[in-house]
């Protein structure tokens, strides 16, 4: 990028390949490009049924116009070689969105860097200890919950990297690092992406566009959904004007209508709440749904009952849900999201795994991303299951979800220092 300067010891040049089909290869480097957002319809307005503003919501939508500048930006700085400079740049053009990033992830970038670091210094002065420094800094990764077949990738990358010299810092193997996870996750993350968007549009074909954007949010106890519900309505309504209804669906835990009602109240939202001794949820979303029609509302945020993978009859009463919801909007639900508890790290795979069977998942949210030293999972679970990330927790305010921004979380996983060192010593 002209007129950028970097110093001299984050300055290397990167040959992975990410083979994904938004991939472009420049000379012996390549990136990957996709965006987090998912497209919302425009959907058929039957009589009686109330119609929405045209538009998409800022932050589930097709690749636009700004995803498309990332795209040209990103690609012109693995051209010229400068992948820190892009970096850089996105952290000084995007301070809010990677500054949640770098405070949510710092627990596990410190303990990777300081782990990374005395590796280095140990080992990578002689050739005859390099083995020896890849398998620690594989144990270091496999720590942070990265999970073996990235862990693998990413070593072998790592590995070709120092054969032809160009590492001579923790910094410069942290990037290396980097470098092949950004592949691999904006990789898996286009790829699920893209198989989510198929099954969206066969399911509309079959039963038409909805008359109104139903996000359904799902997941085991503690794991957030409450919380998450809230501030996704807080969002709509702020940067979207959207008029939100969210529905408290938990009937089973107690106080879960009054947690609600209290976030609803922050958040500055309606609410839909259970009548007396109205037990079933799905019955409760009927009448949700139907206020929805009557009071014209935007979106509806469904905050339905913690359960296990593991209990068939919850998830059995999960499916009737879904289906009674989609019935009323007359098609699919917009966004049925699985929210993870980001500290249960690689656990939270075998969880996810099942509700992506039992409940068309659409997208993750991650939550307490800030609370863990594990929060390398976020890639194994994109790669293994398919299931885009959406959203991130890192931090307990109503601004405190953001976007899933692989660039920032890479970021904030193992170069923030590096990057922050860049941007002082630029003229």
């Amino acid at each position: 990028m002209v007129g950028i300067h970097i110093p001299a010891f984050l300055v290397f040049s990167w040959s992975h390949s990410f083979g994904s089909s938004r991939s472009m290869a420049v000379g012996r480097a390549s990136v990957g490009f996709h965006s987090t957002t998912v497209g919302l319809r425009k959907p058929r307005r039957p009589a009686g049924l109330f119609a929405l503003r045209a538009g998409m919501f800022d932050f589930l939508r097709n690749f636009g116009e700004q995803a498309r500048q990332e795209q040209l930006a990103l690609l012109k700085a693995m051209k010229e070689g400068t992948f820190m400079d892009y970096v850089r740049d996105k952290a000084a053009r995007d301070t809010a969105q990677v500054r949640a990033f770098r405070d949510g992830l710092s627990k596990t970038r410190e303990q990777l860097s300081r782990e990374i670091e005395a590796i280095v210094e140990r080992n990578m002065g002689r050739l005859d200890q390099v083995d020896q420094a890849m398998k620690e800094i594989e144990n270091v990764l496999l720590g942070a919950d990265l999970g073996v077949g990235v862990v693998d990738r990413l070593i072998q990358d790592l590995r070709r990297d120092v054969a032809q010299k160009r590492l001579r810092s923790g910094v410069q193997v942290r990037a290396s690092l980097a470098a092949s996870l950004l592949s691999l996750l904006t990789q898996a993350q286009t790829e699920a992406e893209k198989r989510v968007q198929a099954e969206r549009i066969s399911a509309e074909r079959m039963s038409g566009s909805p008359a109104c954007e139903v996000l359904l949010l799902v997941g085991t106890n503690g794991h957030g959904k409450t919380t998450s519900a809230a501030k996704l309505a807080y969002r709509l309504r702020t940067q979207d004007k959207k008029k939100v209804l969210l529905v408290a669906a938990d009937t089973f835990r107690a106080a879960a209508v009054e947690q609600l009602a209290e976030w609803a109240r922050r958040a500055g939202v309606d609410i839909a709440v259970p009548l007396e001794n109205q037990k079933n949820a799905a019955s409760v979303a009927f009448d949700a749904l139907k206020r929805a029609t009557d009071e014209r509302y935007d979106v509806v945020i469904i905050d339905t009952s913690g359960r296990l993978h593991t209990n068939e009859n919850l998830m059995d009463e999960m499916k009737k849900l879904r289906r009674v919801v989609e019935r009323q909007v007359q098609g699919p639900v917009t966004e049925c999201l699985l929210v993870l508890d980001a500290p249960s790290g690689r656990n939270a795979v075998t969880a996810a795994r099942q509700w992506l069977k039992d409940v068309q998942v659409s997208g993750l949210v991650l939550t307490k991303l800030d609370g863990t030293a594990r929060a390398g999972f976020v890639v194994s679970v994109v790669q293994e299951l398919g299931i885009p990330v959406k959203f991130v927790g890192v931090g307990e305010t109503l601004n405190d979800l953001r976007d899933f921004d692989p660039v920032a979380y890479i970021d904030g996983l193992l170069l923030s220092d590096a990057t922050a060192m860049a941007q002082r010593t630029a003229p």
